[in-house]
């Protein structure tokens, strides 16, 4: 075999570090409103982990060290919140992010109208995350470290515990409908949205 020319260019994998399940504190990178595939109203919050918590720039260095020419910013750094829920009345995921970052930024409020997505930016949030079941392309049962819902960060720095695995099929047996069947990734892009 001839070596190829830009072999000695290439980084080569090195070893993982997941994120740790439990609370961590994040920063706002951006918010976008937008619509959903059902032309339903929702925003779509982008995050990092903060410089001060226990692993500081998580997702940053992950986009960092992607050395895909297509890259995109992590999709476990990602939530896509709808507005409102199936009968037209505030969605309660939606309320308890705006009090959430609320309540970890002192003295802050949100600016609702124009100014509503650029008042979040490097605002800081506590988020709880947890492990989730997939299934690879061979049916081989894998677990990714996912976002599960927001704090305070004051409710983060006194400790919360890890949540209970996520699984595919909770209650053990093969009789129940598969509840991710349907669910299709997002394609974000290929730049960073802020």
């Amino acid at each position: 075999m001839i070596k190829p020319q830009d072999f000695e260019n290439v980084q080569a994998y090195s070893g993982f570090t997941p994120l740790e399940v439990g609370g961590h504190i994040l920063t706002i990178k951006s918010v976008e409103e937008t619509k959903s595939k059902a032309g339903r109203d929702m925003i779509v919050v982008y995050f990092d982990t903060d410089r001060t918590d226990k692993q500081p720039n998580y997702f940053s260095e992950q986009y960092k060290n992607n050395q895909k020419p297509d890259k995109k910013w992590p999709n476990n750094a990602i939530v896509r919140q709808l507005v409102l829920d199936a009968e037209g009345n505030t969605n309660r995921g939606f309320k308890t992010f705006i009090e959430m970052v609320e309540k970890s930024n002192p003295g802050f409020k949100v600016q609702w109208g124009n100014n509503f997505v650029a008042c979040f930016k490097n605002k800081l949030v506590g988020g709880v995350f947890g492990r989730e079941e997939w299934l690879d392309n061979s049916g081989i049962s894998k677990f990714s470290v996912k976002h599960q819902h927001f704090m305070t960060v004051e409710d983060i720095k006194r400790g919360v515990d890890a949540p209970k695995d996520k699984l595919l099929n909770p209650s053990g047996n093969d009789n129940g409908p598969d509840i991710y069947a349907d669910i299709t990734p997002v394609d974000d892009g290929g730049n960073l949205p802020f």
